[in-house]
């Protein structure tokens, strides 16, 4: 009892260090009608895995150009998945196939080593590249549902659903009244958890992010 009240004494006066102050980087976006037809989309990329590309260069093979399209928050993913046709487009083959259960019941989906990228912004209103580099689930036809989405004025596609493994360092507001939409990210509890710095700068080939 008095090791705790001790300890708590010192707390009080500044003997022990608070927790560390959350760094978050955020996107948030006035989606309008979009937000019901749509759902919250983010623009978003994805390219080979460093690894790879590395190992294309050094036997002097063309590296995929990077997929650019749309990512849709899914609460119900606990994972973030890729379209099979993004996959493809970045010439992946699966590693595995893993079972899963959707809308058509039970199912084996690929799974695939790809690094995904999305545009977002500091609190000192600095544009960076949230990336994260891991095994995505492929889901097939996932672009087909909505088609062509018009999104800060470019027809994309869905290319990927942003998952559980994603949203556990994230909050966000859903706004159908107002058609408006703004996520959170806890860069601090992401780097802890990755072990390094999930952010750089924003690659040319990224586009800017809505405001």
């Amino acid at each position: 009892m008095a090791a705790k009240k001790a300890e708590k004494a010192a707390w009080l006066s500044g003997g022990v260090s608070a927790a560390p102050a959350r760094r978050m980087i955020a996107f948030s976006y006035n989606y309008g009608a979009l937000l019901l037809k749509g759902g919250p989309l983010f623009l978003g990329t994805w390219t080979v895995t460093a690894d790879l590309s590395n190992a294309l260069v050094a036997a002097s093979k063309p590296v995929p150009e990077p997929v650019h399209g749309l990512f849709l928050l899914d609460t119900g993913a606990s994972g973030t998945c890729i379209s099979v046709k993004a996959a493809d487009a970045l010439q992946l083959n699966p590693i595995r196939m893993a079972p899963g259960f959707g809308a058509d019941g039970a199912m084996q989906s690929p799974i695939y080593l790809a690094h995904m990228h999305i545009p977002v912004m500091t609190p000192e209103g600095v544009q960076v590249d949230l990336n994260w580099g891991a095994e995505m689930r492929g889901v097939k036809d996932l672009e087909k549902p909505m088609g062509l989405v018009p999104f800060a004025g470019k027809p994309l596609e869905v290319v990927a659903l942003l998952g559980r493994d994603m949203l556990q360092f994230a909050r966000f507001t859903y706004d159908g009244i107002a058609g408006l939409f703004a996520i959170e990210f806890d860069l601090t509890s992401m780097q802890a958890a990755m072990g390094g710095a999930p952010t750089s700068p924003v690659p040319p080939m990224l586009p800017s992010p809505p405001v």
